[in-house]
């Protein structure tokens, strides 16, 4: 069955701080199933009709390559996938949050080519698209602890669907040349 729109937005005033931006990033009135499937076409739009992409490319010294954000929205997906699965499961245990700064640290020897971090993106969300599309309504309520936190199923979803929209403002921004 599929899920009631309005019913999946979290109220913005239980979402933790840190999350906000990801949620309002998302209209509250959107089908968020079908932005699974929408946002990902004009995001790697985005990069493929980008003359002269430059995945080392960083706009300041200290900020990451375009390869590391890159990498960065695929991991934190794949993050936010697992604990969606863990709150739709009714895992009880209190899983830590994940270091990104560190993850992205990690990236530095990274040397897939745009092609197969395209490939690899779109992966992921087929996955997230699929598993999404199996979750029952009463299910997207389910709650898991990331770091002491209740997260439920639509929270993460709509955060994983702000996350790479936040991220791909500041591709659009400041990495196109």
């Amino acid at each position: 069955m599929k899920p009631q729109v309005h019913s999946l937005f979290p109220d913005i005033d239980k979402v933790p701080e840190f999350f906000r931006d990801y949620v309002n990033a998302v209209d509250c009135l959107a089908d968020p199933i079908q932005l699974l499937k929408d946002d990902i076409h004009w995001q790697l739009s985005l990069l493929d009709n980008c003359p002269g992409l430059d995945l080392e490319y960083r706009y300041q010294p200290e900020k990451w390559t375009l390869r590391q954000l890159v990498v960065h929205v695929i991991d934190a997906e794949l993050v936010m996938g697992f604990r969606m699965l863990a709150a739709v499961r009714n895992d009880s245990n209190n899983y830590p949050g994940y270091d990104y700064e560190s993850y992205a640290e990690q990236t530095a020897n990274d040397s897939r080519n745009w092609a197969e971090l395209r490939a690899a993106w779109k992966t992921v969300r087929k996955q997230t698209q699929s598993f999404c599309e199996s979750i029952d309504q009463q299910s997207w309520v389910s709650e898991c602890t990331v770091d002491g936190r209740r997260l439920s199923a639509s929270l993460l979803l709509y955060i994983t669907l702000g996350h790479p929209r936040i991220h791909f403002e500041t591709i659009r921004k400041r990495y196109i040349p």
